[in-house]
C-alpha cells in the first residue's frame, strides 16, 4: 500500500549483508510500559525537565481504512492456565478492567479489536522468569551488541554485556506483548494505577498487530536499521497512548502512580548503579524518540497518518529523529561496507542514533559513577516530592522512562554509515570500523571536528578520510 503524502521508496539492504547484524532488539516479542523507572527521574533532574508542561490531547479520532465498523468484542478471553493457577490477580476482575482500558485505547487509537486478547498477569517473580525466558531466545543478537559496544568503546571491553542486560530487563521491564504467539503478559499483585498504565501500552500493541501485523521478521535480515526504526514506531505509539491515559487521570491516581514509580525505582537502584547507562538508554531509546515520531505523524495527518506508517514504516532512525524527513521519503544513503582486518562477524548500520550517543562521550559507567547510592537516594526523593499529581505534564515524565538521559542523539546532516566488526588479530578483543558520509560539507567537517574530539584521548582509536566524501573510524578494544 503506498500512502499518500507518505510513501516510502524501498530501501535495498547493503551489498553483502549475509553476516550476522549487529544490535537489535528481540523480534519476537515487544518489551513495554514502564522500563528502568531510575533512570527516568535522574534523567528529569539532570536535564532539568519541566513536568508542567501539559500533554497534547490526543485529536478525535479519523476515518482509516483498517477498522472494523462493528461493536468491538471483549478484548480479552477465556482465563488462560497462568491466569487461573498462578495469577495474584482475580481472573474477572483483570477481565472488567482489560474492557474498561480497552475501550480508552480504542477511542484513542482510532481502531476496533477484531478479536479478544488472552491477557497473563503474573506475580513478580514468576513473571521476571518469563522474561528472562524469552530473554535467553535471543543470546547470539546479544552478544553481537556487546562486541559493537565494546569495540566503540560505549562500555568497558571486560562487561559481560548479556549479564548486563539480563540485569536490566529482569528488574526494569513489566509487560511485554509477543505478536507471534499473542500473548500479553504483565507484571502485577495488585490491581494499581500502575498497573493499568502497563496495559494500556499493551493493549495497544496487541490492537496495533491485529490490523498491521506487528511480526515482521525479515526487517531483521536486512541489517540497514529499519528493524529498529519499525520498532521505535511500534512502542512509540504505545507510549504516546499510554501518556494520553496518564495525563487523564484523577490527583489521587497520579498520588498513587508516583508512588510506585518511586518504589520502583529504588528495586532498580542495584542495578542501575552498576550497569553503563548507555545499555539503559539504547533499551529505552524507542520508546523516547518513538513518542514524538508518532505524535508528529497524528499532528501532520491524523490516525490515517500514522496507520500509512504501519504499512510503509520508517526506515532509519534519521526518519524517527526528523519525522519531517519521513514525510519526504528522505531516506539514508547506502554504503559498501568497509574492509576489515580479519574475518568479519557482525556488520550493520549505526544510524544517526547511535552515531549520535557515540559523539556525546563516555557514559560506560552507571549511575554510581554520577552519585554516591545514598545521594541517589536523596535526589530521587527531592525529585519525587516536588511532582503534583494534578499536574496533567505528570504523564510524561512516569510515562517516559529515560528522558533522554544523554540527550537526543541527533547528528545534524547525518547521511549514512555501515560498520564491520571483526576479532583481534592477537585475540585479545574486537574491532570495528566505520565510514560515514554526510549531507553537505559543512555537515562533513563537522562531524569530522565530532568524531576527533571524541577519540582524542583514546589511543584505541584512528581517524582517517578514505576520498573527500567519507570519514572513516577505526578502533580495537
Amino acid at each position: 500500500m503506498t500512502p499518500g503524502g507518505f510513501n516510502q521508496p524501498p530501501f535495498p539492504p547493503p551489498d553483502g549483508s549475509s553476516v550476522a547484524a549487529g544490535p537489535k532488539r528481540r523480534t519476537g516479542w515487544i518489551v513495554g510500559a514502564a522500563v528502568v523507572a531510575v533512570v527516568a527521574v535522574v534523567a528529569a533532574f539532570i536535564a532539568g525537565t519541566h513536568v508542567g508542561q501539559p500533554v497534547a490531547s490526543a485529536p478525535a479520532p479519523t476515518a482509516s481504512p483498517a477498522p472494523t465498523p462493528e461493536p468491538s468484542p471483549s478484548p480479552i478471553g477465556p482465563p488462560t492456565s497462568n491466569n487461573s493457577s498462578t495469577s495474584p490477580v482475580d481472573p474477572d476482575t483483570v477481565r472488567a478492567e482489560v474492557a474498561m482500558l480497552s475501550r480508552f485505547v480504542e477511542e484513542r487509537r482510532g481502531l476496533r479489536f477484531r478479536e479478544p486478547v488472552d491477557v497473563d498477569v503474573l506475580a513478580p517473580g514468576d513473571f521476571r522468569t518469563r522474561v528472562l525466558a524469552e530473554f535467553d531466545k535471543d543470546l547470539e543478537t546479544l552478544k553481537a551488541q556487546g562486541d559493537l559496544l565494546i569495540a566503540l568503546g560505549m562500555v568497558p571491553a571486560d562487561l559481560d554485556v548479556v549479564d548486563a542486560q539480563r540485569k536490566l530487563l529482569g528488574d526494569g521491564v513489566l509487560g511485554f506483548y509477543d505478536p507471534v504467539t499473542k500473548a500479553l503478559v504483565v507484571r502485577a499483585d495488585r490491581i494499581t494505577p500502575f498497573f493499568r498504565q502497563i496495559l494500556v501500552h499493551e493493549l495497544t500493541h496487541a490492537l496495533d498487530d491485529q490490523h498491521f501485523d506487528l511480526d515482521r521478521p525479515e526487517l531483521a535480515d536486512r541489517h540497514d536499521g529499519s528493524d529498529w526504526a519499525f520498532l521505535a514506531l511500534v512502542e512509540g505509539n504505545a507510549r504516546r497512548i499510554e501518556n494520553e491515559y496518564v495525563a487523564q487521570l484523577p490527583p489521587g491516581d497520579r498520588q498513587e502512580l508516583q508512588d510506585e514509580m518511586w518504589e520502583l525505582g529504588m528495586e532498580q537502584m542495584t542495578t542501575m548503579l552498576s550497569v553503563p547507562l548507555i545499555l539503559a538508554q539504547l533499551l529505552t531509546a524507542p520508546y523516547d524518540l518513538g513518542d514524538p515520531f508518532a505524535r508528529k505523524l497524528v499532528e501532520a495527518g491524523g490516525q490515517r497518518a500514522l496507520d500509512d506508517a504501519f504499512s510503509s514504516p520508517p526506515v532509519s532512525s534519521e526518519q524517527v529523529l526528523h519525522p519531517e524527513k519521513y514525510m519526504k521519503a528522505e531516506g539514508p544513503r547506502t554504503l559498501q561496507r568497509p574492509p576489515a582486518d580479519a574475518p568479519v562477524k557482525a556488520e550493520g548500520v549505526l544510524g544517526e542514533a547511535l552515531t549520535g550517543y557515540y559523539l556525546q562521550g563516555d557514559q560506560i559507567g552507571g549511575l554510581g559513577n554520577l552519585f554516591g547510592s545514598g545521594d541517589l537516594t536523596e535526589l530521587m526523593r527531592e525529585l519525587l516530592g516536588t511532582l503534583d499529581p494534578n499536574d496533567a505534564g505528570l504523564g510524561d515524565l512516569l510515562g517516559t522512562p529515560g528522558l533522554g538521559l544523554l540527550g537526543r542523539p541527533e547528528v545534524d546532516g547525518w547521511g549514512g554509515d555501515r560498520y564491520v566488526v571483526w576479532d583481534d588479530t592477537d585475540g585479545s578483543g574486537v574491532c570495528i570500523r566505520v565510514d560515514w558520509v554526510m549531507d553537505s560539507d559543512a555537515a562533513l567537517a563537522e562531524l569530522d571536528r565530532r568524531v576527533r574530539e571524541r577519540t582524542a584521548s583514546d589511543p584505541a582509536a584512528s581517524i582517517e578520510r578514505p576520498d573527500h566524501q567519507r570519514i572513516r573510524l577505526t578502533r580495537c578494544s
